[in-house]
């Protein structure tokens, strides 16, 4: 009957509207799935790189672990300013009195 070849129409027609969009749901999964390749791809590269980099800041912790050590050792084996001052003391006395003595002989 027409009632029925109507209904059948009608069906056929959500059918393929239905097809239509699973064609677009489809076509944006392959789309997601390349970005998601391409991501994936990006992230290792960005790894290696991060990996390179951790590898490079240990190195030069260790390194600055080391002179630091140096220079903690350096500084305990180094006299004191308050030293310092004493020994510059003397030294300007000491010139003072060959001076003086210089002076005396003339």
């Amino acid at each position: 009957t027409k009632k029925h070849y109507l209904a059948l129409k009608q069906i056929r027609e959500t059918d393929e509207k239905i097809d239509e969009e699973i064609e677009k749901i489809g076509e944006g999964i392959d789309i997601l799935g390349e970005i998601a390749k391409k991501t994936n791809e990006e992230i290792r590269a960005q790894n290696s790189v991060v990996e390179d980099m951790e590898t490079k800041m240990i190195e030069a912790t260790s390194s600055m672990l080391t002179v630091n050590q140096k220079l903690k050792v350096g500084l305990e084996n180094m006299r004191g300013s308050d030293k310092i001052c004493v020994d510059i003391i003397c030294v300007c006395i000491i010139i003072g009195l060959i001076i003086t003595l210089v002076e005396l002989t003339k």
